[in-house]
């Protein structure tokens, strides 16, 4: 009887403390019937009270389809859903309850959406102020270029350089408001293989002038994908410049997409290179060895391909030529 009692205070105290996590929680019987949500859930997936089943709800169906994935074999599985066009990391516990099993679902979102705001007003607010004496640097140095006697050439030389790093700075000022903090992953179906053919053509002028061959190999199978195309166009246009930028002219680069159980997209060329030490850390915020690079290129094109869940990566890289290739889910 005392221990009935003290499996009864555990319990409620589990309840309430299920019921007051930040994170959401969704529990689903063996049938995919939501039998409990906590308040964070409730308030997250704009769930009724009194409805733990709603069939119409988007998030409900999402949450169900994670549970029922016939190749979670685990009594605990880490994963990522969309919501909203929004990468949700979860975690799935299975469970046995007599000859009943239930499945919950942990959902780390709304500590993360509050923490977000938090810190992107904080860069937004340490940009702001950044970027105003940038531009009264850079408008003081033209003033004073403006006014310089003709004879003054060294000294102009001085303010050429001012104006340049001034503007330098505000670009990558620019670049990280609008590419790390807004980075917002917005999904629409687009056919990948248009894109690349866009971008092939407005990179044709750079090519040509370095006499580099730019190569298609482009899977016909591939019909529709959904992504955010204009980050995925950014990531693209910063892999293929790159490869340029490798490769001396009569070079080639090439790039190729396949389907598979994902999107395969490689970026090949036949050029210098990486070196066997920059290798695990050509990914890494600020870090480039060309002296007029801000380091933040590939770090950027590493934060869209993972927030539309997928990954970048070196898969060959030799004296003579680099390899890197993005997969991305097919959703």
């Amino acid at each position: 009887m005392q221990n009935d009692k003290k499996n009864m205070l555990i319990d409620s105290i589990s309840a309430k403390i299920v019921d007051n996590l930040r994170e959401s929680v969704v529990i689903f019987d063996k049938d995919g019937t939501s039998i409990y949500k906590n308040a964070a859930a409730t308030a997250f997936f704009e769930l009724s009270t009194n409805d733990h089943n709603p069939p119409s709800n988007e998030a409900i169906n999402i949450l169900r389809e994670a549970i029922s994935k016939p190749e979670i074999v685990e009594n605990i599985t880490d994963g990522h859903i969309y919501i909203d066009n929004e990468a949700l990391d979860y975690r799935l516990i299975r469970s046995e309850v007599g000859v009943e099993n239930y499945s919950a679902i942990v959902v780390d979102a709304k500590d993360k959406k509050n923490d977000s705001n938090e810190v992107t007003m904080y860069y937004k607010e340490l940009i702001h102020e950044a970027k105003s004496p940038l531009d009264i640097i850079r408008a003081h140095a033209v003033a004073g270029k403006e006014l310089l006697d003709p004879e003054s050439k060294e000294l102009a030389e001085y303010l050429d350089i001012i104006i340049d790093e001034a503007e330098k700075a505000g670009v990558f000022l620019i670049d990280f408001n609008k590419n790390i903090i807004n980075s917002k992953i917005n999904l629409s179906l687009c056919r990948i293989n248009a894109i690349i053919n866009n971008i092939s053509k407005k990179l044709a002028p750079e090519f040509e002038k370095k006499n580099v061959e730019l190569c298609e190999a482009l899977d016909p199978k591939l019909i529709g994908v959904c992504i955010d195309e204009q980050k995925i166009s950014r990531v693209l246009i910063n892999l293929l410049k790159n490869a340029l930028v490798a490769v001396k002219p009569g070079g080639i680069v090439e790039v190729i997409t396949e389907l598979g159980e994902s999107l395969r997209i490689t970026v090949r060329d036949n050029g210098r290179g990486i070196a066997k030490e920059d290798i695990d850390k050509v990914f890494d915020p600020f870090f480039s060895r060309s002296p007029s690079g801000s380091g933040l290129g590939l770090y950027i094109c590493k934060k869209i391909i993972t927030g539309h869940g997928g990954n970048i990566y070196v898969s060959r890289n030799y004296a003579n030529g680099t390899e890197v290739v993005v997969t991305l889910p097919i959703k």
